[in-house]
């Protein structure tokens, strides 16, 4: 599922002064996404939602995240989508949003937003790294 091995982390085990930055993982497969938050809590805080509609939620309620890891293809509505909608609101964090696809990183359906990371699944956990530091 996830290069870099997941481990067993809870949110508990990341020393709160240590936890300074933040992603929103937006994926509907919860054991992906279980897998991906385990990881990630290792170093950065993690929300999970599991459609473009939580994610929208999320955002409206606080906005201060430093990377959207979104499922490039949804039930509903997809990466794309949200991608889209932030565009639209004029939102900075279109430019910290990145696409994940069991596709691979050549997805065709992300091929009209190349301006955005399209991660392939399992996803390389050095990649996340370096997209957060870019972004943050």
């Amino acid at each position: 599922m996830l290069d870099g091995g997941a481990g067993n982390v809870k949110a508990d085990d990341v020393p709160v002064g240590l936890v300074t930055r933040r992603v929103l993982l937006v994926d509907d497969d919860v054991h992906v996404s279980r897998a991906l938050a385990r990881v990630l809590r290792r170093f950065c805080e993690v929300e999970i939602a599991s459609s473009v509609e939580d994610a929208e939620r999320y955002l409206a309620q606080d906005a201060r995240f430093d990377l959207i890891l979104c499922d490039l293809i949804l039930p509903e509505r997809g990466g794309l989508d949200l991608y889209r909608g932030l565009v639209a609101q004029g939102s900075t964090l279109a430019r910290r949003i990145a696409f994940m696809t069991g596709l691979g990183d050549d997805a065709p359906e992300a091929e009209e937003c190349r301006e955005v990371p399209c991660l392939g699944k399992p996803l390389d956990i050095t990649r996340v790294h370096a997209l957060l530091d870019a972004f943050s």
